[in-house]
């Protein structure tokens, strides 16, 4: 890996690309759990509710080591399509070290012309190594994503993925807000979509 490729990645927050540790006195919610593990059967969930229903932790019960699971926690800053990817990137090799250098390299040669053209060629080059570094189901969770929805080229890159998929990699992105698009609509009517929202978030009535 180049110096410029290292600098890029060491700048990063490495906190917002592993899951949260459990706190102590955070009760298991065994049946929530498996209900999110069935994010396993599609293309794409959506664990939407407004804040305080446990969506973090909850997501975070699932880094068991199986299946493999990559993290980012968004935020304001990653609105900005060349950070969120080399977010992106810097969560997948968090945990595939021997993962192709070539996203990260083209996201370093090509992405400071801030075209969209660059950050598809990018993020193609991420779904290529993937397909080649993946060794079985996964799991990406985008934690806070209400934090880039607004952001029409963040967007149109995650729909890109999420469309694009390697065939063992399926992606939850964790929201505040509802979301809506084409690529969303066209999944719901094929039945590519686990949506969880607050009745099942919300603990049972004792």
């Amino acid at each position: 890996m180049s110096v410029s490729m290292m600098r890029r990645e060491d700048l990063l927050l490495h906190a917002k690309l592993l899951p949260p540790r459990p706190r102590r006195r955070v009760l298991p919610r065994p049946a929530l759990t498996q209900k999110l593990r069935d994010a396993l059967d599609y293309r794409l969930t959506l664990v939407q509710a407004c804040t305080g229903y446990g969506k973090t932790t909850a997501l975070a019960a699932l880094d068991t080591g199986d299946p493999l699971l990559f993290w980012h926690s968004a935020e304001e800053a990653d609105a900005d399509p060349q950070r969120f990817l080399s977010s992106l990137i810097a969560a997948f090799r968090a945990r595939l070290p021997e993962m192709s250098d070539l996203p990260l390299a083209v996201l370093t040669d090509r992405g400071s012309a801030g075209t969209y053209e660059a950050w598809v060629q990018t993020l193609d080059a991420l779904i290529n190594a993937l397909i080649e570094a993946l060794p079985g189901p996964a799991l990406l969770i985008v934690d806070d994503y209400h934090f880039v929805a607004s952001s029409p080229e963040i967007n149109s890159l995650t729909e890109r993925l999420i469309t694009f998929l390697p065939a063992d990699l399926h992606v939850i992105l964790a929201t505040r807000h509802p979301l809506n698009s084409a690529g969303l609509a066209r999944w719901r009517t094929h039945g590519d979509v686990l949506e969880i929202g607050d009745t099942i978030l919300a603990f049972p009535p004792g």
